[in-house]
């Protein structure tokens, strides 16, 4: 059984970044982030449970900077925000954990995935289906036959999920194209897989490191993210302290604070000074030192108020 597994590898005059996970350990989910706003795939967290937070987060789909935040399909949670297009071959990922691959037909198709799926959402075009290299829907993309950076989803025969990014338009890293893609996710051992936004967007971020090197040298703001939820661990926990520190655990600790009454504003992963004013709040009533200081004994009995 694969928990999660992040390696960088060498591949294609390349530099690859792979994270693979059992799909029945971590919750995989998609988002569109804040309404109506691009955002950078750092600032995106998606909306985890309370015992939740992010392991990994890829980009996901094509979008409109100016517009429309994603396109083609989108549906999550049994939530339905945009309509099938025919240009955007569609990726489900159903409610025994398997991933599917086609196009969704109509809007009562579309009726049945928001029932039986986690989500449904168009993609470009497929990279493997049932085994095979098929880049179904690739004629749409004209970039398909040529090396750029790009993104990936895959499932191996054991039900693992497999992201994948490939950086390129850069000294070290040419990019591949969309077959050369596609045999690089079979020998990873997807059965299935499509392919994502690439080019600038292409971008995983594991923990709160950005694995690869984004081909703008900066985050793009993009309009959705793939995400995959693990459980917390305290222990793991940073000690958070200096002002605007930020990252998945300041994204907890207001999550938390929230919940138990202490109002901390926009839940945004950012420490600020509404955030620090409320943990002091906390600290005072619960008899911790009030120095706005999330350390362990701060971390312990906030875990105990939360999830005991």
């Amino acid at each position: 059984m694969i928990n999660l597994k992040v390696e960088r590898l060498r591949l294609n005059n390349s530099y690859v970044t792979l994270a693979i996970f059992n799909s029945s350990e971590y919750r995989l989910t998609v988002t569109m982030g804040k309404e109506l706003e691009n955002e950078r795939l750092s600032q995106i967290f998606g909306r985890p449970a309370l015992d939740e937070i992010p392991s990994a987060r890829m980009n996901l789909g094509y979008f409109d900077p100016g517009g429309r935040e994603h396109l083609g399909t989108f549906v999550t949670d049994g939530l339905y925000y945009f309509d099938p297009d025919w240009g955007f071959l569609d990726l489900i990922y159903d409610l025994n954990n398997q991933l599917i691959i086609k196009h969704i037909a109509d809007l009562q198709e579309v009726a049945y995935w928001q029932g039986n799926a986690h989500f449904a959402v168009g993609t470009s075009f497929s990279l493997i289906q049932d085994g095979e290299i098929n880049l179904e829907n690739s004629e749409y993309f004209d970039h398909a036959p040529y090396r750029n950076p790009r993104s990936a989803i895959g499932q191996d025969e054991d039900g693992n999920i497999v992201l994948c990014v490939v950086d390129g338009r850069s000294r070290d890293s040419a990019g591949v194209t969309a077959k050369e893609f596609a045999i690089m996710m079979k020998a990873f051992g997807c059965i299935n897989a499509v392919n994502l936004d690439g080019g600038g967007s292409s971008e995983m971020i594991v923990g709160d490191k950005i694995y690869n090197r984004p081909s703008d040298g900066q985050e793009r703001r993009i309009g959705s993210a793939l995400i995959t939820y693990g459980k917390v661990d305290v222990s793991k926990a940073p000690v958070i302290r200096q002002l605007f520190f930020n990252g998945i655990y300041v994204h907890l600790l207001q999550r938390w604070l929230t919940h138990l009454g202490y109002n901390v504003g926009e839940i945004d992963g950012v420490y600020g000074g509404m955030t620090k004013s409320k943990v002091k709040a906390f600290q005072s009533s619960r008899g911790l030192a009030e120095d706005g200081v999330v350390g362990p004994f701060t971390w312990g009995v906030l875990v105990k108020e939360v999830l005991v």
